[in-house]
């Protein structure tokens, strides 16, 4: 992964911490807190050797965490609902 896409991903994951944090649950949180602690680890190490990372495992557990956040923060189900039925 490039750098600055490794940076813009842990600005991105950070605002979504900062304006979500009351309304997601606790473990969600932990979870979000690792993998942001683990992405700024990499980021350290990419920027210390000046060359692109590979994030490996961790690109699934971002994916997969941040569609969570979505689903927990939003009632996904009811706006395709509302969408596919003109309401």
């Amino acid at each position: 992964m490039k750098l600055i896409v490794l940076k813009d991903c842990l600005e991105t994951l950070e605002r979504i911490r900062a304006e979500k944090r009351g309304t997601l649950e606790a473990g969600l949180a932990a979870e979000l807190d690792e993998v942001l602690a683990t992405l700024h680890r990499l980021h350290e190490e990419a920027t210390e050797s000046g060359e692109d990372i590979a994030i490996g495992p961790a690109r699934y557990k971002v994916v997969d965490l941040v569609l969570r956040m979505v689903q927990a923060t939003t009632n996904l189900a009811e706006l395709i609902d509302q969408i596919m039925h003109g309401q």
